[in-house]
């Protein structure tokens, strides 16, 4: 083999192999993993519990003549709705008050009139709800989809802790009660027959 062929495969290959032991990463996934060990979403969560959380409830719509608006007009009514990203779920803030008609495992459920009545989420508290109902809470303060997502987990479990107990021992059948907290809406399949209210305030006996 021509000794200048050889020697330019020989530098060819030493070249591949340099190449392709560099770790090349993204600046911005590099700005994410060193700013990520400064957030602390347990913090961020229990500073919106106690500082935000108020202030965001008395925003939330009637319940009631929410679903009057959307039964008129689903679309401009769910246009009103927070949106995060490319989604069919519309969120909320909602307020309300009712009769409990019934305690079911996971949920209680509220008359809200002859015609309405809405779910008051007991268990299976997860996902994204509360946090993407809240418009304060934007997708820009974060650095990455994980610590967003994290907020939602701990908020989720400020309302397991905070919230469900009272529910799930002062609720009885027959008895009033004002809610307020967040829903979520398909604007595809529109199903409003099992709306689920993630509570962040109850008040057992009052309307």
């Amino acid at each position: 083999m021509n000794r200048f062929v050889k020697y330019g495969m020989l530098g060819l290959a030493v070249v591949i192999i340099l190449v392709n032991s560099i770790n090349i990463r993204n600046l911005e996934e590099v700005r994410s993993i060193a700013n990520e060990g400064d957030f602390d979403a347990a913090v961020y969560a229990q500073n919106f519990w106690e500082q935000q959380r108020s202030s965001s409830l008395e925003q939330g719509v009637n319940i009631k003549r929410l679903l009057g608006s959307i039964e008129q007009n689903f679309d401009s009514t769910a246009a009103r709705g927070e949106q995060v990203g490319i989604s069919d779920y519309r969120y909320f803030m909602v307020r309300g008050a009712g009769t409990i008609k019934e305690i079911l495992e996971d949920d209680v459920v509220v008359g809200l009139n002859n015609s309405h009545h809405i779910k008051l989420a007991t268990d299976f508290i997860f996902g994204n709800t509360v946090r993407n109902a809240v418009p304060q809470i934007a997708i820009s303060e974060f650095v990455n989809m994980t610590q967003f997502n994290q907020v939602s987990i701990q908020i989720n479990k400020l309302v397991q802790k905070n919230i469900v107990p009272t529910l799930k021992e002062q609720a009885q059948v027959g008895g009033s009660l004002s809610f307020a907290g967040a829903i979520s809406i398909n604007v595809e399949s529109r199903e409003l027959d099992s709306l689920r209210v993630i509570p962040l305030r109850i008040n057992i006996g009052e309307e």
